[in-house]
């Protein structure tokens, strides 16, 4: 065994910001260094994920016809964020491409493979669960299918891959309007807005329609990764951010800019999205091409509209802030909130951080990887790594008033290890309650005047989310389909290299 020695560097002066959740520093080149979970990263995509179990248990309008608080709040957003933190989680387990820019072969085949061989069998599952036909739209095949992207999109550096998410995301609907309008002109809009389109979740069956399936993935779908590959394009570039900023001791100041840069989108997308019901005469202008009446049309604008690829090729459709819509407002509107959600759940993580002096971050090895801390480096305010690896927490930093920040974002980060899990277990409990008559807040209750109440049906799924994800934490063991994703891409390429977490 091949012995290996290390210079050790100068001590600096300067202390070390680690997150609670990562190692006190990074040591060798950008292909060895593992893969590493960020808290603030879970807390979000568990966000997302309750979002999107509020939207698929709840119904889009009150007993009184006015919308839902979750669809107004998580509507088109929800899954939106998720694929958005996939990106910036593939972004953090993926070596970063450093400054050589693009290579011209792929440098590592082991971890493309690997990636490869999860977004095939993420579009298999999606498959699988078109079977249960359920009214909600599954997402899992159009995720398998920008997976399959990802590896091309991960070589880019942070500042291209950044500029290309943007441009993505806004010019992913620009193409979507464009090849629909060109569609129309020599096809008709019948042969590719109604026969060119599922418009139902993907399944086996479609697999012997392959240039409906094709279309309906990549333009006329519910997720078409045409417009939405942009959201991935995003996450990937803020990952590559956030990992920049880290080495460079500079997380907070990025965080701070990537929560201010998103919230000035979202608000800029929220007020055209609050603006338009209001407006008689654009709501006339879209009824008239979409065939829904006004009085609908007024909730549905709010909560999510299908009918408005109809209004192609009104330019209107462009500017449109509707969840689920596809215009560019929307675009702008939901990745401002993925990027203002990012930003802010790692301010709050690099709050709970521990300052950690320089004689471990930069000490030998032996004590970088134990936690030991002399007693004389110690200032009060600061955790020794083993404390903050073993979850306990001195009384002194109880009173500074972190702790309740981790307490905050705990449930999140919980349901955030286990997204998949959880996302298709959802889908399998709504399907037979959707086939028994009893979709949403009725299938809770006996009480038809109570059946209205949805809080009630959400409240209760997201109870049971956080219990299943809490029994499996306190088990220490990953979700039954996480796992499977992971064992599954080690029996075809083997063990070496972590994959996206």
């Amino acid at each position: 065994m091949r012995r290996h020695t290390a210079r050790r560097p100068p001590p600096s002066r300067e202390p070390a910001v680690t997150s609670a959740s990562s190692p006190a520093s990074r040591r060798g080149p950008a292909s060895d260094r593992p893969a590493r979970r960020v808290r603030g990263v879970d807390a979000v995509r568990g966000l997302a994920v309750l979002g999107m179990v509020a939207v698929h248990v709840g119904n889009p309008t009150a007993a009184d016809g006015s919308p839902s608080w979750e669809h107004l709040a998580f509507a088109g957003l929800a899954s939106a964020v998720f694929v958005v933190v996939a990106g910036v989680s593939l972004a953090l387990s993926w070596p970063s491409p450093g400054s050589a820019g693009l290579p011209t072969t792929d440098p590592h085949p082991r971890r493309t493979t690997r990636l490869l061989v999860r977004a095939g069998l993420l579009f298999l599952l999606g498959l699988l669960l078109g079977l249960l036909e359920s009214p909600v739209a599954v997402i899992l095949c159009h995720y398998g299918v920008l997976f399959a992207l990802a590896p091309a999109l991960l070589r880019l550096r942070v500042r291209t891959a950044l500029a290309a998410g943007v441009a993505w995301t806004l010019l992913g609907p620009v193409a979507v309007f464009a090849l629909t309008t060109l569609g129309w002109s020599f096809l008709g809009r019948t042969a590719v807005s109604v026969d060119g389109r599922l418009w139902t979740s993907p399944a086996p069956a479609d697999l012997l329609r392959p240039g409906v399936l094709l279309s309906d993935l990549l333009l006329t779908g519910y997720y078409p990764v045409l417009a939405w590959g942009g959201f991935l394009m995003l996450g990937i570039g803020l990952g590559r951010a956030v990992e920049a900023a880290r080495d460079r001791g500079e997380l907070p100041r990025a965080a701070g800019r990537m929560l201010a840069a998103g919230a000035a989108a979202w608000g800029a997308g929220a007020a055209v999205w609050l603006a338009l019901p209001r407006d008689e005469s654009l709501r006339v202008r879209i009824s008239t091409a979409t065939g829904v009446d006004l009085q609908t049309l007024r909730a549905t604008l709010l909560t999510g509209e299908h009918a408005l690829v109809w209004l192609i090729p009104d330019p209107l459709w462009l500017a449109l802030a509707v969840p689920h819509g596809g215009g560019m407002g929307e675009a702008v509107r939901v990745a401002g909130a993925a990027t203002a959600l990012l930003g802010l759940a790692v301010l709050l993580a690099d709050r709970t951080a521990t300052v950690v002096p320089s004689a471990v971050a930069s000490g030998p090895l032996r004590e970088r990887a134990s936690g030991r801390v002399p007693l004389r480096e110690r200032a009060p305010g600061r955790v020794p790594l083993r404390e903050r690896a073993s979850g306990r927490v001195p009384l002194r930093e109880r009173a500074s008033g972190r702790v309740p920040l981790r307490v905050l974002t705990a449930p999140l980060e919980t349901v955030g290890r286990i997204p998949l899990t959880l996302y298709v277990g959802h889908l399998m409990v709504l399907a037979p309650l959707a086939d028994a008559g009893l979709r949403g807040p009725s299938a809770f209750c006996a009480d038809p005047g109570w059946c209205w109440n949805t809080d009630v049906a959400v409240l209760v799924a997201w109870a049971g989310c956080l219990a299943v994800a809490l029994a499996f934490r306190l088990c220490r063991s990953r979700g039954p389909l996480e796992a499977g994703l992971q064992a599954a891409a080690s029996a075809v390429v083997g063990k070496r290299g972590p994959g996206p977490r």
